[in-house]
């Protein structure tokens, strides 16, 4: 019997690439987008599709997941970006699982192709044989505010990993520019101290460079960034400075807690 799924999208200003994101997964039994002050007016168009909603500016969607997914009327819940398009092949193959998804399955993860500009990516971190979240169970799984780490599984659950054939693709338009592009992590890095003290990281001035340098050469030469030529070389630096900038924002992270310890204690 085929699961009933809802679809969550969160967006701002990106009514650009909305109906298309849309369009890709207007099988869902319903869709719910939650607007974060655009400017650019996606009303009209959301409802063509689904129920819309506001919400003030937040910055990463992830930190809404608590809020809307419990609001949401079926269990199975479709989680996508406005910049994400899904193959009509990986379409067919979705609602196949959900005919006869076991009840030990949490989230279910598809292939994935990421874009900078109009390019492919083949390598770096992002590129390659990539697989992303995209469909949860939200009874099985725990849902925190965490940037990067927000869906986990609860125990005994599992995920099944849907496997690349070609053509059943999720297309993520991910960054149209640099600017979008640090815009974005630079939003990201205001959660990640906090994420990484909770993971138990301790702030190292030589686990920071080790950070930086281990992550250009994953990202390079391991996960192949050189295949995408200078853009590859370009991005794996980025992803080092990401990963410099995450032990700063833990370290300031700390550097608050003790401040507030210090009050505390006066």
């Amino acid at each position: 019997m085929k699961k009933e799924v809802s679809a969550l999208v969160f967006c701002h200003n990106e009514a650009h690439l909305l109906e298309a994101c849309l369009e890709s997964i207007k099988w869902c039994d319903e869709i719910l987008v939650v607007d974060m002050e655009s400017s650019d007016n996606p009303r009209i168009l959301i409802e063509k599709y689904g129920t819309y909603t506001t919400h003030p500016k937040v910055n990463w969607s992830d930190e809404l997941f608590p809020a809307f997914i419990p609001t949401l009327k079926h269990d199975w819940v479709l989680l996508i970006d406005p910049d994400e398009v899904l193959s009509e092949s990986l379409k067919l193959q979705l609602n196949e699982i959900l005919d006869n998804v076991e009840d030990d399955v949490a989230k279910i993860n598809v292939p994935c192709v990421f874009y900078f500009k109009k390019h492919p990516l083949r390598g770096t971190i992002w590129g390659g044989n990539r697989h992303v979240r995209m469909l949860i169970n939200r009874n099985r799984v725990e849902i925190t505010t965490a940037v990067h780490a927000s869906i986990s599984l609860l125990q005994g659950m599992r995920i099944v990993k849907i496997k690349r054939n070609g053509e059943n693709i999720d297309h993520h338009f991910w960054a149209s520019n640099w600017r979008s592009l640090v815009e974005k992590h630079r939003r990201y890095l205001l959660g990640e101290g906090q994420r990484m003290s909770v993971d138990g990281h301790k702030y190292s001035f030589r686990r920071k460079w080790v950070s930086a340098y281990s992550s250009f050469w994953n990202s390079f030469v391991q996960r192949r960034g050189y295949l995408d030529g200078w853009l590859g070389f370009k991005l794996s630096l980025f992803w080092s400075w990401y990963n410099y900038a995450k032990w700063n924002a833990l370290r300031d992270f700390e550097s608050g807690i003790n401040r507030q310890r210090v009050l505390i204690n006066n």
